[in-house]
Parts: C-alpha cells; sequence; structure tokens
C-alpha cells in the first residue's frame, strides 16, 4: 500500500498530463490508454508495452514523446516488485485458452441470396434487407446489410466488423468491406493495418480477407464474388451467446423466410441446376445454389455458393 498510494498520485498527474496534450491526431495513443487506466503496475507495464507497438507511427508526434517520458516518472519497478510477491506473474500471450483442453467450435456462414447457416447447422433461406447482427459478444461484433439485386433477390453487400478493446491484445477498431470496394480494404477504417497483437488482418487476394482474433478464438472470411459479398466464421461455442437476434444463432424470423421458386421452365431449371452441380454443391446446398440461380438470373451465383467450401477448412 505505501507504494501503490503514491503511484496513484502520479497516475493522476500522468492521466492530466496525457489529456492536456493529447490530440484528435494522437497516433492511437488513447487507445492504449482506454484499456490501462487504473493506476496500477500491473497497467503502466501493459501501457508501455501497448506504446511500444506505435513506436515507429509515432516516433515524431509530440504527445508521443511527452507520454514516454512522463511514465518513466511513475518508478513502476519498486510497486511491481512488491506486488508480484502477491501473486504469480502472467504472461498476456494472447492466445484463446492456451493449454486447455480443445475447446468445441461453432461455425456460420451468410452467402447468396441470401442464406444463413447457423451455429446449429440449419441452412435458412432468407429476404430481408437492411443491417442486422450476424454476431455480438464481448470480443467483436459483426453486423451485415442486405441489399436488392434485381426484383426477386437480396445479397449481402456489406460487412461491419467491430472489434472491443481486449488488454494489449485488441484495440478498438472496425473493418468495413462493401460490395463497391475494389480490392476489399486491408486497412481498419481509421487507416491503420493493427489492432493490437491478438488481431491480424491478412489479405488473401484482391476479393478475400482474413481476420484473425486470436485471443477470442475468432477466425472470419470475407470473400467478393462479383456484386455479392460473403462471410464465414469460426469461433469457440462459449462465444456464441444466447441472443436470438443473431442471426448465426437464430437465423432469420419466419415471416423472412422463403422457399424455392415453383413454376420455373424446365430449361431454366436444368441450366441453374447443371450450373450448381459445376461448383460440387449438394443436397440443401444445391436446392439452395439453385434458388439464387433463378432468382438472379445470374450463373456466377454458383460461383458465389461454392463459398462454403471455405468453412470446415476455418
Amino acid at each position: 500500500m505505501g507504494h501503490h498510494a503514491p503511484l496513484l498520485l502520479l497516475w493522476g498527474l500522468f492521466t492530466f498530463a496525457l489529456f492536456s496534450t493529447a490530440t484528435s491526431s494522437d497516433c492511437g495513443i488513447m487507445n492504449c490508454y482506454a484499456n490501462y487506466k487504473d493506476g496500477s503496475c500491473d497497467n503502466v507495464a501493459e501501457f508501455r508495452a501497448c506504446l511500444s507497438q506505435l513506436a515507429k507511427k509515432c516516433s515524431y508526434d509530440l504527445t508521443y514523446r511527452a507520454v514516454q517520458a512522463s511514465l518513466s516518472q511513475l518508478n513502476c519497478s519498486d510497486a511491481a516488485a512488491t506486488e508480484t510477491t502477491k501473486r504469480r506473474p502472467t504472461k498476456e500471450t494472447c492466445l484463446w485458452h492456451s493449454g486447455e483442453p480443445k475447446e468445441e467450435w461453432r461455425q456460420c456462414i451468410l452467402y447468396g441470396d441470401t442464406h444463413v447457416r447457423t451455429f446449429g447447422g440449419e441452412l435458412q433461406t432468407c429476404r430481408a434487407m437492411g443491417a442486422r447482427p450476424l454476431v455480438d459478444n464481448a470480443y467483436l461484433t459483426v453486423q451485415v446489410t442486405n441489399s436488392p439485386i434485381g426484383d426477386k433477390a437480396t445479397v449481402l453487400s456489406k460487412v461491419t466488423i467491430g472489434i472491443h478493446a481486449h488488454g494489449g491484445c485488441a484495440m478498438e477498431k472496425t473493418y468495413e468491406a462493401d460490395i463497391k470496394d475494389n480490392p476489399l480494404p486491408t486497412v481498419f477504417v481509421d487507416g491503420s493495418p493493427s489492432a493490437g497483437k491478438g488481431v491480424r488482418l491478412t489479405p488473401l487476394n484482391s476479393s478475400f480477407v482474413e481476420l484473425v482474433l486470436s485471443h477470442a478464438g475468432v477466425r472470419l472470411l470475407i470473400r467478393q464474388q462479383g456484386d455479392f459479398l460473403s462471410v464465414a466464421l469460426r469461433l469457440p461455442s462459449s462465444l456464441a451467446g444466447d441472443q436470438p437476434s443473431q442471426l448465426c444463432l437464430g437465423g432469420c424470423s419466419l415471416s423472412e423466410r422463403v422457399q424455392v421458386p415453383q413454376g420455373e421452365p424446365a430449361w431454366r431449371l436444368e441450366e441453374a441446376d447443371a450450373a450448381c452441380r459445376a461448383a460440387n454443391l449438394t443436397g440443401a446446398y444445391r436446392d439452395a445454389c439453385v434458388f439464387d440461380v433463378l432468382a438472379t438470373g445470374q450463373k456466377e451465383m454458383a460461383a458465389e455458393a461454392s463459398f462454403i467450401h471455405v468453412v470446415p477448412h476455418l
């Protein structure tokens, strides 16, 4: 306690100095501070580690230099030695349950016009417009937006991913992919390529992006095929949540579900079925593919439907 009280006082002075000098272009410093503001030496150490990731980008930033100078005055070395005798120090690895038994995983995919495969494995075809949550938990929120295409179809037109701050592993960031993007963005909306040591944003090609949150065990794939987007994700079952409003959990409402159109000319059915067979689709997934080709009149929808083949490899 003898070390902790002076530390809190110094941290208060440091906080005042930080807010006095920080500007809207603080190159990410405030993101670091937002996660480490209780004044303990453990948090000061994490704050320093977070700042070190910004060294290259912020080396010429006056606020960054002032913060680094102020940190050295906190003199946490003695206090940290006192505190660590009370509990075993842990190294933040940013790996989901590292060393624990293998967790069960849940997978979800949204593609085509518009099909969702829920965490429970049910394949639904939905006719819905606007934005809604695909997934929402403590680590990230994935929102999807559907727009009309032609007279009878809707497609996924935008994916917005909000990453929630989590210690030194993740900073608060937003990623957006839109059907108008060509190629798909390889940075977050603020222009930065990174969001903490537990987050990895990787372009697999110009129309295929992977986002991994290693500290949450989450892997997410976004693909663009023509004028359509698809999104597939895998996460631990414990993060699947219990909010039925999540498309991945509850699917679409009964009023939004649609069936394969009836009364189509035989030749159109044969053409659509041939395109979907060529995409190596079977069962309910081929039926969904046929629905897409018939609804949009575009055989390219078969290639979009083949995106489901990435799911087993998530």
